[in-house]
């Protein structure tokens, strides 16, 4: 019956626009509408924020690697090339960056929050940045909360994939947003600071195959210590 019902909730489905470095294209996003999944937790049209519906035909996007602070902002690669990535300059993912665009701030709301509460309850809490963005985060009694997906109007960031270090917050959702809308906020990142950073990721993992391989050895030494000791005992 538990089964019955979930898949029935993911038989509706809605469609957005997904902002990859290809272009900005239609996607059928899945909808569960089971529960409490309206949205409008959050969307207060007094509060004192600018608010804005965009169109496609605002929607400018980075062409090469960008720096973004401290950080650096990703094509995706070959396999990956509907989403960007986040990495810092010694080499750690941060996290996969999808773009939407939705109809309106409401359905980005709704789309976002089914993404990402529909497997398992969690407790968000909004916070409020420049230009009507708002992060929404898990409600963790513990700091830091951990940023769960942000809008600005109807545009939606959602985070995926590893995050080797979280560094998410309102500030830099902001300069997200700003890539795909202003492109003087573009930065061109030195390509040199991705080769330094692909590096280091690239030895710390060699490190982890090296201690891997030796933890390895050591257990079949073991193994075969003990095997020799039972036929000694013979």
């Amino acid at each position: 019956m538990i089964f019955a019902c979930l898949y029935s909730c993911l038989a509706s489905g809605e469609d957005v626009f997904c902002i990859s470095p290809n272009g900005v294209a239609a996607e059928k996003m899945e909808l569960d509408i089971c529960g409490d999944m309206d949205g409008d937790k959050g969307f207060d049209e007094n509060l004192p924020v600018k608010r804005k519906t965009w169109s496609k035909t605002d929607i400018v996007i980075p062409q090469t690697n960008l720096k973004c602070g401290e950080y650096l902002f990703l094509r995706g690669g070959q396999k990956d090339f509907h989403w960007w990535r986040l990495m810092d300059k010694e080499g750690n993912m941060l996290g996969y960056v999808h773009i939407y665009l939705f109809k309106t701030e409401r359905e980005a709301r709704k789309m976002l929050k089914n993404r990402k509460l529909s497997v398992i309850s969690l407790k968000v809490k909004d916070v409020w940045g420049r230009d009507g963005t708002c992060g929404v985060f898990e409600d963790m009694e513990t700091f830091p909360a951990m940023l769960l997906y942000a809008i600005r109007g109807n545009l939606g960031i959602a985070i995926g994939g590893p995050r080797e270090r979280d560094v998410w917050d309102v500030k830099l959702a902001e300069s997200i947003f700003d890539f795909f809308l202003d492109r003087t906020s573009w930065i061109p990142m030195d390509e040199k600071d991705l080769a330094v950073a692909l590096k280091k990721r690239r030895e710390r993992q060699l490190e982890v195959e090296r201690q891997k391989e030796a933890l390895y050895r050591k257990e079949q030494e073991a193994r075969k210590l003990e095997e020799w000791k039972k036929r000694s005992l013979l």
